[in-house]
């Protein structure tokens, strides 16, 4: 999801560690604030890096027939799925709450209203090009039909590459020993050290925690090859990095974790190549060595090597076939600095057409590539956002008007 509301520093550096109750405290804050449209990537989320790996209860289902999008609406969030479909939450001029979705690239949109008794946008997150979870409800119908979510209401924290959000969880007593094919596998944090995997149910909604957990993952994706990856990314007193990666080959049943050198202070959760390179963008907060890095490992996380950069990067993600997309942080000196591609290791680095502006890249439910891009000028309302199903070709999902 890319939320509208937090824009905030999402990167220390080159790489954000997040400090996870000032993430919280920052949303209690905003929500105080409530503006009408305001756009960030901190809290955010593509239902970004939620990893792709039942059969529900009784239920209450509630059905809300779509109808076209009301004249005058608030954008609260933009929630992508690939480059046909999109959520966007969103409220009236009488501050009833809704959620519009497009199967065709934003060239039409229907609106339908939330799940009874819904009154807040934060609760959206996507389980799939038209699964939908919102206020302890679940849609497969593109909000048309609702289920009710069994599960315990849980406010924490879920963090991929360099952004955070904070959401709410409904958490199921069912304890998984691995996440089961079609499910997805998610990371929540409920302060800075209870973090913890959990198995997603995308028919009812349902968050399961995995028996077996790495240390304090605040992290987690799910690679092509199907290992599980997860980062812990915390900074200690002092600046001092308190970081590892871990890796699952069994869906999370059990997990092998190995230290980060010191040196290289934190990591982003990994994205691998096609023969199985796995490269972690390196965080500069709290490490010795300040230069722009990524460790690369060729064995499944056993061992890694640092290899630089040839620029600083808030976000980096490798192609099947070893091409490097990646977003200098987002205090960079130049404003309009598009996204970036590197073919040859990330020595060097290219523009990426169409992708002037881009906050920062996020990997959707589906697997996607998305980015918020928000021109220096037209304020909120100028926001715009692109999708990409390869990471090269990129093309803008028109919002609905507002």
């Amino acid at each position: 999801m890319l939320e509208l509301r937090e824009l905030a520093q999402d990167v220390r550096d080159s790489v954000v560690v997040p400090d996870f109750a000032e993430v919280v405290r920052s949303g209690e804050r905003i929500r105080r604030r409530r503006v009408a449209t305001t756009i960030g990537t901190t809290a955010a989320a593509v239902v970004v890096g939620v990893a792709a790996i039942g059969t529900a209860g009784p239920h209450t289902r509630s059905t809300t027939p779509a109808k076209p999008v009301p004249a005058q609406v608030y954008v609260d969030a933009m929630i992508p799925v690939d480059s046909h479909h999109a959520f966007v939450p969103q409220r009236d001029e009488n501050g009833v709450v809704g959620v519009s979705f497009t199967a065709d690239g934003g060239r039409s949109w229907q609106w339908t209203a939330p799940p009874p008794n819904t009154r807040r946008t934060d609760s959206v997150d996507v389980l799939g090009p038209t699964t939908i979870s919102f206020g302890g409800y679940v849609s497969d119908t593109s909000g048309r039909l609702w289920t009710r979510v069994e599960g315990t209401p849980t406010t924490g924290v879920a963090t991929t590459g360099s952004t955070s959000r904070q959401i709410t969880a409904y958490v199921n007593s069912a304890v998984k020993q691995a996440v089961p094919d079609g499910w997805t596998a998610r990371s929540l944090c409920e302060n800075d050290t209870a973090c913890e995997v959990y198995a997603v149910d995308p028919a009812t909604g349902a968050w399961h925690p995995l028996a077996h957990q790495p240390p304090t993952p605040t992290e987690v994706t799910v690679d092509s090859a199907g290992r599980m990856w997860a980062a812990k990314r915390v900074v200690l007193p002092g600046d001092k990095p308190s970081c590892a990666l871990s890796v699952s080959t069994d869906r999370g049943a059990s997990w092998s974790t190995y230290p980060i050198p010191g040196s290289a202070g934190c990591v982003n959760a990994p994205s691998t190549t096609s023969d199985g390179t796995a490269y972690a963008l390196v965080a500069t907060a709290g490490a010795t060595d300040k230069t722009p890095g990524v460790l690369v490992s060729h064995d499944s996380g056993r061992t890694w090597q640092r290899q630089a950069l040839g620029m600083a990067l808030s976000d980096l993600y490798v192609l099947p076939d070893g091409t490097m997309i990646g977003r200098p942080p987002l205090n960079s000196p130049d404003p309009a600095t598009t996204l970036l591609r590197s073919t040859d290791g990330g020595k060097t680095f290219t523009p990426i057409p169409g992708t002037a502006h881009a906050a920062g890249i996020e990997r959707t439910v589906t697997g996607a590539y998305a980015a918020l891009v928000h021109p220096a000028t037209g304020g909120m309302n100028a926001a715009r956002l692109i999708v990409s199903d390869d990471g090269l070709h990129w093309s803008q999902i028109a919002m609905p008007a507002r």
